[in-house]
């Protein structure tokens, strides 16, 4: 994921680093409310009220919840989701990509996407590019890993085991 986003600039990252005291296992995960915090406080400062939203067709425990977070935080901060700028997507940004394209050559589509996984968030980039829009500036996308990313510490002599497919 970083080496496909090390392109695009600035990229936000809300993590917390876990490293329990006496376990071999040390984990990173994000933070899905402070994460939908400053995204729901960016739209609110630029008077952003209606975004398009790109989930997954399957269920991806970490971007439902950032997802669920921001529509929940927009509700109460009066910003719409609307129904028909929502779009379903399987993992990877090559659906995402093509749905966005047609989405981005409507004349009404939002200014701000926000999408359940970085995977998603790329798609729409890359989108957004070939339609000739510019992020940001013309438009914020926004997008949450998928999973919890994990590595488990073994004997310095070995590589470092990760899970889950965004991990490293």
């Amino acid at each position: 994921t970083i080496r496909d986003l090390n392109f695009i600039k600035p990229v936000v990252q809300c993590l917390e680093f876990f490293d329990p005291v006496e376990k071999s296992v040390s984990s990173v995960t994000a933070d899905m409310d402070k994460m939908a915090d400053v995204v729901i406080e960016f739209l609110v400062k630029n008077d952003i009220r209606r975004v398009g939203a790109f989930d997954y067709t399957l269920t991806c425990e970490y971007g439902r919840k950032f997802l669920s977070a921001i529509k929940t935080k927009a509700f109460k901060n009066g910003i719409f989701v609307p129904e028909e700028d929502t779009f379903f997507e399987e993992p990877g940004y090559d659906g995402a990509y093509s749905d966005a394209v047609s989405y981005l050559m409507r004349e009404d589509h939002s200014k701000a996407i926000i999408c359940a996984g970085d995977d998603l968030a790329i798609g729409v980039y890359k989108a957004a590019r070939k339609c000739n829009i510019e992020v940001p500036g013309e438009m914020v996308i926004t997008g949450a890993g998928g999973m919890n990313t994990n590595q488990i510490s073994g004997a310095k002599i070995m590589s470092v085991s990760g899970l889950g497919r965004e991990a490293g």
